[in-house]
């Protein structure tokens, strides 16, 4: 049988983890409040406001600052206008407390915080002090979907990274403990013989840092 194309597997990998998900989600009553991955935008998508890009910005290498710059010349922006390049979704958490997913822009494209097949994120909490705007970094990664859902755990949102290779999906599930998240559960999605696709919990941290689930650790089937 002639094999898939790479970019197929992908596909249909992503479309499982979706549905993986949504089943998941519908069995437990704990819904996917919000789902984004490299290829796909989010109706709630905004550019970032001005002091969380800044923030975004400062924690960014030289190297990246430079690609950004060269992309906003080439989409004809103002110099340093970095906010067309970034798209933010807020999270209202508990307490009044504010969340913030914030991930580069599918429109102007940017390669400065793409991959082959990834995008990097940023999950940030903003913290109000007299009215002022703080932020706190509470997960960084790049991977092929994050997904944020309705449960809470000690205020904060639960979210779920997941990254991809040509033959396998790995994601972890994570909740804050009150200081910073931690992995809960972890699986692994990989397609059979059949073309059918099969997706079996492991042991979070077995050989590599789950709250980094980018992908590209040892494999699934190892």
């Amino acid at each position: 049988m002639r094999p898939k194309p790479l970019h197929l597997w992908i596909l249909a990998l992503v479309a499982l983890v979706i549905c993986q998900t949504q089943a998941a989600a519908s069995q437990s009553g704990d819904a996917a409040i919000g789902k984004f991955a490299t290829e796909r935008t989010d109706p709630g998508e905004q550019q970032p406001p001005n002091a969380l890009l800044q923030f975004v910005l400062g924690r960014l290498q030289t190297d990246d600052i430079q690609q950004l710059n060269e992309c906003i010349e080439d989409a004809e922006l103002k110099k340093g206008d970095y906010a067309p390049l970034f798209r933010a979704v807020k999270f209202k958490a508990d307490g009044g407390r504010i969340e913030w997913f914030l991930r580069p822009a599918r429109n102007p494209y940017c390669d400065a915080l793409y991959g082959a097949h990834l995008f990097r994120y940023f999950w940030i909490e903003e913290l109000r002090d007299d009215a002022q705007p703080r932020f706190r970094l509470l997960f960084e990664n790049g991977g092929d979907f994050f997904t944020v859902y309705a449960h809470k755990s000690h205020g904060l949102h639960d979210i779920e990274a997941t990254g991809c290779t040509a033959s396998e999906c790995r994601s972890a599930r994570m909740s804050f403990t009150g200081r910073l998240y931690k992995p809960a559960a972890c699986y692994c999605e990989v397609p059979g013989d059949d073309n059918s696709f099969h997706r079996f919990k492991r042991k979070c941290g077995t050989d590599f840092r789950d709250d980094q689930s980018s992908g590209f650790a040892r494999s699934c089937r190892k």
